[in-house]
């Protein structure tokens, strides 16, 4: 796949669109290529960059899925988790990482190894 770029105002689903990111529970991963890119990677990534930024296993498994493109709503279907639980699990997760976007928090993800 080519790279794709990414861009902060874009919602979650067009980017997802974009980058052909899937939702039938395939593992995505991405590499970051330069500052504003990301290709697709075969091999999926373990995701364990989360327990040095001192994310917890759930923080963890949201930002994974945030990094595959999901929505809140899907996020909260797959994990059989409220709305507002995977809402509060995001704003603890950017906190921990420093960051204030979801471009943020998936670049970050992207260049820990989340799927």
């Amino acid at each position: 796949m080519a790279d794709v770029k990414i861009h902060a105002r874009a919602d979650a689903s067009s980017w997802r669109r974009k980058i052909g990111a899937t939702d039938n529970g395939d593992a995505c991963s991405w590499k970051l290529v330069g500052e504003t890119s990301i290709q697709r990677i075969h091999s999926p990534a373990s995701g364990s960059g989360g327990a040095s930024a001192g994310l917890s296993p759930r923080e963890g498994s949201v930002l994974g899925l945030v990094v595959c493109g999901l929505s809140n709503q899907e996020i909260a279907d797959r994990l059989y988790l409220s709305i507002n639980s995977v809402k509060t699990y995001i704003r603890s997760t950017y906190r921990k990482l420093g960051v204030s976007s979801r471009a943020q928090a998936v670049a970050w993800g992207i260049q820990h190894g989340f799927p």
